[in-house]
């Protein structure tokens, strides 16, 4: 049987009764002379639609309707079969028992227009029906797929930030580890250099002190020693004047010899005065350069953990895509066979499966939401990666660091 044959009652159509099936009734009550049989199955109920092809077969070996080409019917040229099955020939006998019989026609015809519309009404409430349970059925499987992608998207936003908060307490663990053991090894470097150069300042000094006074003494004992065998050899020649002179002049000597030593003791501590300022400007200067080396390390530190939050962002971001993809054509092969389903089930045609994957087909809004975020959040830690380039190479500069 062609899909595209128009079907027209017959004489025995038009006039048919109840001595044809209820479903042979409803099916007759469809034929309308001017759309195609595949057409009159879209619009059948699901009762008739399962075997419309058995009752429209059923209509034709009864001589109760009479099939014709829709290239035909829109020419305007039926064909034989339809016309002498529409139009026969009445015999006198046929004429003269129509007129015999006109009232239980009239009254059969009143009775078949009852229940034609009768049929058409029951028709009419389960079309309307099955209309209704495949939108509550449409309806449910939306609300079930949103409530799913809500769900996954917020487990999905769950891990992510636990992800992420994770990775920002580890970086700033790492960096605050790192700085603390550069403070303390730095710090004890200091303590160490300035602590030997202290020793070794304070030896120095204590050794030259103590020699120059040993030399000192030495010379005013060997003095003293030569002026008194000097006294006791010209004593007996010189006078008591001689005497006094001599030990006036041996005072003024250790006299001088007293300023000389706190003159050259004054010198040792303004020296050890210089070089302890020497000593804390060397210290203040290797604390500046370490500060600074600290400082480039934690900028460096930082470029790392900036560096790979990026990628981990990047990645994050790639895996979201490739999960959407994935979860997109999974949805759309989910779709498309429920659609099928429901179509074979409720009997949907092929535009209600169109609308059907071109709602569910495509990416949704929260999706490509998550994916903006993640490209802001990239763009940002890009921007703090090239400020931390800024900051270092700024420090290099001012400390005249080549590497």
């Amino acid at each position: 049987m062609n899909k595209k044959t128009v079907y027209f009652k017959t004489a025995k159509g038009e006039n048919a009764g109840t001595e044809i099936s209820l479903d042979l009734m409803r099916t007759l009550a469809l034929v309308d002379a001017k759309t195609p049989s595949d057409e009159l199955a879209k619009r059948a109920p699901p009762s008739l639609r399962n075997k419309w092809n058995e009752l429209i077969s059923a209509l034709v070996a009864g001589k109760y309707i009479v099939g014709q080409s829709v290239a035909a019917v829109e020419s305007g040229t039926p064909s034989s079969a339809a016309v002498a099955q529409k139009t026969p020939a009445p015999s006198p006998a046929a004429v003269q028992a129509s007129n015999h019989n006109e009232d239980n026609s009239a009254r059969a015809r009143a009775e078949l227009k009852a229940f034609f519309a009768t049929a058409k009404v029951k028709s009419e409430a389960e079309a309307k029906a099955a209309r209704a349970e495949a939108k509550a059925g449409q309806d449910a499987d939306k609300a079930a797929r949103a409530s799913a992608a809500a769900e996954a998207k917020a487990r999905q936003h769950e891990a992510e930030t636990h992800e992420q908060a994770a990775l920002a307490k580890n970086a700033a663990e790492l960096a605050a580890r790192q700085k603390a053991e550069a403070a303390a090894r730095v710090r004890a470097e200091l303590e160490s250099a300035v602590a030997v150069a202290k020793v070794r300042s304070d030896a120095d000094i204590k050794t030259k002190t103590a020699a120059k006074a040993r030399q000192d003494a030495e010379q005013i004992v060997h003095a003293k020693a030569v002026a008194e065998r000097k006294a006791q050899r010209d004593a007996p020649m010189l006078g008591q004047a001689e005497t006094a002179r001599l030990a006036a002049e041996l005072a003024r000597q250790k006299e001088e010899e007293a300023s000389r030593a706190r003159a050259e003791l004054e010198a040792a501590i303004a020296a050890k005065l210089r070089a302890d300022e020497i000593e804390a400007k060397a210290r203040q200067e290797a604390e500046n350069f370490a500060r600074a080396r600290v400082e480039l390390e934690m900028k460096a530190q930082q470029e790392a953990a900036i560096r790979e939050q990026a990628e981990n962002a990047a990645r994050a971001k790639a895996e979201a895509e490739t999960r959407t993809q994935q979860e997109a054509k999974l949805r759309a092969q989910a779709v498309e066979m429920a659609g099928e389903e429901s179509r074979s089930e409720r009997g949907l045609g092929d535009a209600g499966s169109y609308i059907m994957s071109a709602m569910h087909g495509g990416m949704d809004a929260s999706v490509a939401s998550r994916l903006r975020e993640l490209e802001n959040e990239n763009a940002k830690l890009k921007k703090l990666l090239a400020e931390a380039h800024l900051d270092i190479a700024a420090l290099k500069t001012t400390f005249g660091v080549k590497r």
